[in-house]
């Protein structure tokens, strides 16, 4: 197997370490021995852990990639397993199950990591964060030659996956690296799975990669909205700890807001600092809030108004010079008739649409929206660029109720 093994390891790392050299400038690190002479560590051994969490209570389901490409429409031939379909079971019995099923899709993830394991699983404190808020945790547990697709997560987290027992093989690519990837949704169109040995060696240093194979004890730090793939070696069980380093009002925006692809991708680099936002792209985060807070008639008309000043941002703050190709494909099209088999956020109605459901207008009165821009210096200089670029006029007079219902719940953001 080829190994580029290039992801640094450090021991006994300090919080204002981890964050100032790793979270805080996107690089992967792994930490070796976070859970040291702790009784999480007599559970590397596999059946050790079987004897000590056995009744443990599992929710199976195929890997992840493989449901959305059948969602999608991508392959559509895949086959659901049908034997022993039962959805859930305790870890004594999948472990059973994969015996018997060795090529199995079929893996386990909870979202709940359930009590057993987390009486001896604390919260690793490098997880904490400024706000001092618990991280999400996830619990993953495969057998040998399962894996999770190149993808993406897009909920604006960054993630320590702890290595409890068996090996993995993590492989992490910047951002920067997505137009080389063939990106639908969160998801790529590269299947590194596939790969023969002799193929991915040029691929992972055409795309920067960083790999390693993870151990018992090992947790490796992945930033934000980047790029990852997983195959498990052995059969393994892992814990990711999802967490939020700082809060960051315009970074929670996106999640909540925007249909999350590579343009998305891009943003969440840009705006992952709050105070980078304000001293440098609030005129550009202004233009994203007022698209996607504009009282449209649908979903459908919603979703492309804000995908075209999405991808113009991303194109003026993350391309580097003119845009390059790194291979022909309409995916974009592909993603925009995805478009109508999903839901839509609407924060102003709390609710998710469907395509064809109506935007209500909210009636805001243009006294209101001067109100708001006496508050501070910095929304009166965000309101004169914001009314120019997104609208093409002068005065607060000249806007319609619409525009200026808009602009007010943008402004509020700030």
């Amino acid at each position: 197997m080829y190994l580029l093994e290039n992801i640094k390891r450090v021991e006994h790392i300090t919080l204002e370490a981890f964050n100032r050299d790793f979270v805080e400038c996107r690089q992967p690190v792994i930490i070796e021995g976070l859970f040291r002479n702790t009784p999480l560590e007599q559970l590397s051994n596999l059946e050790v852990a079987r004897s000590k969490l056995g009744s443990m209570q599992l929710t199976l389901g195929e890997e992840f990639g493989t449901t959305m490409l059948k969602e999608m429409g991508i392959f559509p031939s895949l086959a659901s397993e049908s034997e022993d379909s039962f959805q859930s079971c305790n870890l004594d019995e999948y472990l059973s199950f994969i015996a018997r099923n060795p090529h199995t899709r079929k893996m386990a993830s909870v979202n709940e990591v359930p009590s057993l394991l987390r009486q001896i699983l604390p919260s690793p404190v490098l997880c904490m964060g400024s706000n001092s808020r618990e991280p999400l945790m996830r619990l993953f547990v495969g057998n040998a030659g399962n894996r999770a697709h190149l993808h993406f997560d897009t909920d604006g987290r960054d993630v320590l996956l702890c290595q409890i027992f068996g090996r993995k093989r993590v492989v992490i690519i910047s951002e920067e690296q997505t137009p080389k990837l063939s990106p639908v949704r969160n998801f790529s169109g590269v299947f590194l799975e596939h790969f023969s040995v002799s193929d991915l060696k040029p691929f992972l240093d055409y795309t920067n990669a960083q790999e390693a194979i993870l151990q018992p004890g090992d947790a490796v730090f992945i930033p934000k909205a980047s790029w990852h793939y997983i195959e498990y070696i052995d059969t393994g069980m892992s814990v990711g700890f999802r967490f939020i380093h700082q809060d960051n009002q315009y970074l929670s925006f996106l999640v909540k807001n925007i249909y999350p692809n590579l343009y998305w991708q891009g943003l969440v680099s840009r705006f992952a600092d709050e105070q980078t936002v304000r001293e440098k792209y609030l005129a550009d985060f202004m233009k994203i809030a007022v698209a996607r807070l504009y009282p449209y008639k649908t979903a459908q008309e919603c979703y492309e108004a804000v995908h075209s000043v999405v991808r113009e941002t991303y194109r003026n703050l993350c391309l580097k010079g003119e845009e390059k190709l790194y291979m022909l494909s309409n995916l974009e099209e592909f993603e925009s008739s995805l478009f109508s088999k999903l839901s839509y956020y609407h924060p102003q109605e709390n609710l998710w649409l469907t395509e064809d459901a109506p935007f209500s207008a909210r009636e805001l009165q243009i006294d209101h929206l001067k109100g708001l821009l006496e508050k501070s210096p910095q929304q009166k200089q965000c309101f004169t660029l914001t009314l120019k670029e997104c609208f093409g006029k002068d005065k607060i007079e000249e806007l319609s109720k619409e525009e200026a219902s808009a602009l007010s719940s943008a402004l509020k953001l700030l």
